[in-house]
């Protein structure tokens, strides 16, 4: 005669998977920040400050890391005008494409509201967060998966 004995998993710990996705999370929003703070490391007037948030709902983690500074939505998002008038010595420390803010040389001479001068310099947009987004893809995934494993180990099942 032969014996067979059913063996069921235990119940599934939504919980576990909780912690460990929060804390990928809070991971990716850390590596985005100090990204980020490439771009305006050797600026010596403006420092933007940053805002990082993870939340839980239900179904859903949200997770996020921005600044409210206005040169730096500026430079990220480009402008159709520029009102500013550089020096003639002039080079911006940061460039579209790239991430790291460089030395750069001269600065703000004045103002100009003539709006077809001022249309034509205009500010290319830098699109670090795209270029932050893109570059952390892999990163991402590879913390949420292991996130994922650590979240079946957590709630007492074997990941083989």
């Amino acid at each position: 005669m032969i014996k067979a004995k059913a063996v069921f998993p235990g119940p599934f710990d939504a919980k576990a998977f909780q912690k460990e996705f929060l804390l990928a999370a809070v991971d990716t929003t850390d590596a985005w920040e100090k990204t980020f703070r490439l771009t305006h490391r050797n600026w010596r007037d403006i420092k933007p400050s940053w805002k990082k948030d993870v939340k839980i709902r239900f179904s859903s983690l949200e997770f996020y890391t921005e600044t409210s500074n206005d040169v730096y939505r500026f430079l990220n998002d480009g402008t159709d005008v520029r009102y500013a008038v550089m020096t003639p010595d002039f080079v911006s420390k940061t460039a579209p494409g790239r991430l790291k803010s460089l030395p750069g040389r001269g600065g703000f001479s004045h103002f100009d509201f003539n709006y077809q001068r001022a249309a034509a310099r205009g500010i290319k947009a830098r699109e670090w967060d795209k270029q932050v987004a893109n570059r952390s893809k892999k990163d991402v995934y590879r913390r949420f998966n292991k996130a994922a494993e650590r979240g079946v180990v957590g709630s007492g099942h074997q990941y083989t």
